[in-house]
């Protein structure tokens, strides 16, 4: 349970701190449904993932987290979550 709590809070930070300057580290989930939901990587504690996040509202919603760092391979997850 702590676990996860850092987890989000590191994440969560990194999110907005990309947000904010580097931009261009995130990049569209390639879905056929889903609109408005990005990707991007990021490491906490040594260990790289994959996270998916859609912006509403100023308002950033993570709602998928992966240890696999292969976009084409997340991407299908990601559109296997939101369907």
């Amino acid at each position: 349970l702590e676990f996860r709590r850092v987890l989000f809070r590191s994440i969560s930070h990194k999110v907005t701190e990309y947000l904010e300057h580097n931009f261009f580290r995130i990049k569209p989930v390639r879905t056929r449904s889903a609109k408005g939901i990005y990707e991007m990587k990021v490491k906490i504690n040594k260990k790289n993932y994959r996270i998916a996040f859609a912006l509403k509202k100023n308002h950033v919603f993570i709602f998928y987290i992966s240890s696999n760092l292969q976009k084409i391979v997340f991407d299908k997850e990601v559109s296997k979550k939101i369907k």
